[in-house]
């Protein structure tokens, strides 16, 4: 075969394999994002003033510390979606809105994300170690959890628990399993501010 000859094979090669690899261009990805509880915030009711809650660390599991959204598809085996992911990093997503809410179940424009800055007082500081932050596939989402309440100083621990929180989604798609994900997560910022409104600190503060 002539010099020409493999010239033009070449060419057409080339052509063919632009031509197809355009047509079979992978799916824009999906983003998604957890979001504070849709509520008006409740009165607060600690002595007349508005009670101070840091909130985090909140550590999650190395296995939940990626981009993309991760299922299980069975109690030892996960999932990695390739187009559906979060669209900024989920512990920091989390605490934002774990923040958010209790913000509102206590009534208080005083609660701060770790870390807030030096010159900030807290009542109190709650500690979070999730365990399990995803969904079965086919089942419930489970956020898994140990946390406690410390002083405002760090030096006291006022309570230590551990609790699932399951949620059913509406649903088989990725949208539904952030939705029940996300009420997973409100039904255990409701369960602080029942705690923490159950703390000496919440009867006894005094207005600073």
């Amino acid at each position: 075969m002539s010099h020409r000859v493999w010239l033009i094979y070449g060419v057409w090669i080339s052509f063919l394999g632009f031509f197809f690899l355009g047509g079979c261009s992978s799916p824009e990805p999906r983003f998604y994002v957890l979001s504070g509880a849709s509520v008006d915030r409740s009165p607060h009711d600690f002595k007349g003033r508005e009670v101070a809650i840091g909130v985090g660390p909140m550590d999650f599991p190395d296995y939940l510390d990626r981009p993309q959204i991760v299922t299980r598809s069975g109690q030892n085996e996960i999932f990695v979606a390739d187009f559906d992911r979060w669209a900024e990093p989920l512990k920091a997503n989390a605490i934002q809105c774990l923040t958010e809410d209790l913000s509102n179940y206590l009534g208080s424009r005083r609660v701060v994300s770790f870390p807030w800055r030096r010159a900030v007082e807290v009542d109190a500081q709650v500690i979070v170690k999730v365990i399990r932050f995803d969904r079965i596939e086919g089942g419930d989402a489970e956020l898994r959890v140990r946390w406690s309440v410390l002083s405002g100083d760090g030096k006291s621990e006022l309570l230590v628990r551990e609790k699932s929180y399951r949620t059913k989604p509406q649903g088989d798609g990725y949208d539904a399993t952030v939705s029940a994900m996300n009420l997973a997560l409100h039904d255990f910022a409701k369960e602080v501010a029942e705690a923490i409104r159950g703390l000496p600190l919440a009867k006894t503060a005094s207005t600073r």
